[in-house]
């Protein structure tokens, strides 16, 4: 997003969760490094990113399950994970409105604010572990701490968040003053 630093040597875009599972288990085989990138909040150095650089930004699907549960890729960003449940009528993720990352960024880091974090919504994680092997892992076994979600080395392909039904207009509401709360406290000029 700062649009600045060095080169990586190689950038992958995987198509899929499958795609991503063949690029990790290619990269240990080849014993390359993988360093992974959201698409907010990256400062590269001038020297660049020495191996595999795996962009998640075409991890995008999002899907309801019943019961107020929804799986979301890990290169979603937040404000649209956001407007698809607002616009489903879903409470529980209102406390991220202005958070500008993806999915998977907000697990690792637990992101948050004063009116709620990540862990409070998680209901599931899909790791790709290290090895390039899909491995679901539910909340309880995951240690949130401020700021940081003690999760297994891999990557955060998906997430599944347990919301809750509520008022459109009321949650649409929250949405727009916490927005406006931000815009006011944090302004960007």
């Amino acid at each position: 997003s700062f649009h600045i630093g060095g080169p990586a040597e190689v950038l992958v875009e995987p198509a899929d969760v499958d795609d991503l599972c063949r690029v990790v288990a290619r990269a240990r085989t080849e014993r390359i490094p993988i360093f992974v990138v959201g698409g907010t909040n990256l400062l590269v150095r001038d020297g660049g990113i020495r191996g595999i650089v795996v962009s998640l930004r075409r991890l995008k699907s999002i899907r309801q399950e019943p019961e107020g549960v929804l799986y979301a890729e890990g290169g979603v960003g937040m404000p649209t994970l956001i407007g698809y449940a607002v616009r489903r009528s879903l409470a529980g993720l209102e406390w991220g409105a202005g958070i500008p990352g993806t999915v998977a960024g907000c697990v690792v880091m637990n992101a948050g604010t004063r009116l709620g974090e990540m862990k409070d919504s998680v209901k599931a994680v899909r790791m790709v572990d290290l090895r390039g092997r899909v491995a679901d892992i539910p909340a309880a076994d995951i240690a949130f701490t401020y700021r940081r979600a003690h999760l297994p080395r891999g990557i955060v392909a998906g997430v599944w968040l347990q919301l809750k039904p509520g008022q459109h207009d009321r949650i649409k509401k929250t949405v727009k003053d916490y927005l406006q709360y931000r815009k006011h406290t944090q302004p960007l000029t």
